[in-house]
């Protein structure tokens, strides 16, 4: 009896270190293969499977906030569909039928990490996509703080006041009626701000994407980190969507969006 015991204590202890390793790691869950099989998806520009993975409401919602126009284009999304990108996942938790995923996403060709938040739906056994959003993350520790709100068609504070040195994180909040996203460039002294953006050959010479961040739906909020922080200099604050209201699709920096401030 005592044989057996040694023998099967051992065996047990295995299982469950093999258990608790598989559950501590977000990459081997269902959830987070759901996601990846999403993002895949995009990447291919595949549209039947994007409508497999995701609830109804979601696809059509996801066009909405994906494309730099930040318009559902009924006839080809594909013009929609927005750039791929692989979401770094940090935690999960299920309830029920539900499942929430905290994750970090990088900016488009440049230095900041977005907080992010995907949640899915169970149906029929499959994780569905269900809702993307931004998130908070939580205590901002050594970093600055800067509360960023984000309007139709303005930012506020104006102008914006951030020092030099440290961490950035912002902390932004949509109060809008259309999608935001957050852009801050270093710009050289005495450039043009609109001709800069307009720029069809590229980044003109002495200008740094330091942000280019994730659409913002209506009501949401949450941060964007550069973790180097902002070097002294000149640098526009702008919003590169474009207004769903009108035909002409007018960009939201032609209509206020657009200011600029110094890091000293």
């Amino acid at each position: 009896m005592s044989i057996a015991i040694v023998v099967v204590i051992p065996t047990i202890l295995a299982i469950a270190l093999l258990l608790g390793r598989s559950s501590s790691d977000p990459e081997a869950s269902p959830v987070t293969a759901s996601l990846r099989r999403f993002e895949q998806a995009v990447r291919d520009h595949d549209l039947q499977a994007m409508r497999a993975l995701s609830t109804d409401k979601f696809y059509r919602d996801y066009f909405k906030l994906s494309g730099s126009a930040g318009i559902f284009a009924e006839d080809n999304p594909e013009l929609a569909i927005g750039r791929p990108v692989t979401r770094k996942v940090e935690s999960i938790s299920i309830e029920g039928d539900k499942a929430t995923i905290a994750a970090t996403v990088a900016g488009a060709d440049a230095l900041n990490v977005d907080s992010v938040e995907v949640r899915l739906v169970n149906v029929d056994g499959a994780w569905l996509m269900d809702a993307l959003a931004m998130r908070t993350s939580g205590s901002s520790g050594s970093a600055q703080l800067l509360d960023l709100t984000m309007r139709d068609f303005a930012f506020a504070p104006e102008p914006v006041r951030v020092g030099t040195g440290s961490p950035l994180v912002i902390r932004a909040k949509n109060v809008g009626s259309q999608p935001h996203m957050v852009g801050v460039w270093k710009v050289p002294d005495g450039a043009n701000l609109i001709k800069t953006i307009e720029a069809t050959e590229g980044i003109p010479p002495g200008v740094e994407r330091i942000v280019q961040s994730t659409t913002f739906a209506p009501g949401d909020q949450g941060d964007i980190s550069v973790s180097r922080g902002l070097r002294p200099g000149r640098y526009m604050l702008t919003c590169f969507l474009s207004d769903i209201t009108s035909q002409a699709l007018t960009p939201h920096y032609d209509l206020g969006m657009l200011t600029e401030f110094t890091v000293k």
